[in-house]
């Protein structure tokens, strides 16, 4: 995503376990430059604190009270 950003000299990486992240988050803190770090999760999943991020960027676009089991549970049909 950087480079099609314009954003050349990035570090960047794609992460699929917390072995990968936390490699990735030790070259991060080195970095002198900007830093994407794309994590790959199943797409049921939600890591800690996800759900109260959807449910605030819900608030904020006028979506309030929307929560992430909700959304699974009704086949991803709600606004997101």
């Amino acid at each position: 995503m950087p480079k099609s950003l314009g954003c050349k000299d990035w570090f960047a990486t794609k992460v699929t376990d917390l072995g990968e992240l936390n490699k990735a988050f030790a070259r991060a803190s080195k970095s002198k430059v900007g830093v994407y770090i794309e994590v790959i999760i199943d797409k049921d999943e939600m890591p800690g604190g996800g759900d109260f991020m959807f449910g605030a960027t819900g608030n904020y676009f006028g979506l309030g009270g929307r929560t992430w089991d909700e959304w699974l549970l009704h086949g991803r049909k709600l606004k997101v």
